[in-house]
């Protein structure tokens, strides 16, 4: 579901860049986002929880919580 995650952060975040310079790699934020949709389906984590905010260096922690929630959308959704 990594790409309704993208779908998702996308529509809510329009300003929240995910796609690299070239529009067909991800940029650091596409990657985190789907990385956190992994983290959540492999390790059944709820995102949304604090203890599970680590971001990466070059993502400010607002972003991060943004595409968690994205994440945490699609991985909630029936």
């Amino acid at each position: 579901p990594v790409g309704d995650a993208w779908e998702v952060s996308l529509t809510a975040n329009p300003d929240l860049i995910l796609h690299s310079g070239d529009g067909s790699h991800a940029a650091l934020t596409g990657s985190y986002l789907a990385a956190a949709v992994f983290v959540g389906m492999l390790g059944e984590v709820n995102l949304s929880d604090e203890s599970n905010a680590w971001i990466p260096e070059g993502i400010e922690a607002s972003d991060g919580a943004l595409l968690r929630a994205a994440a945490q959308q699609v991985l909630s959704a029936p």
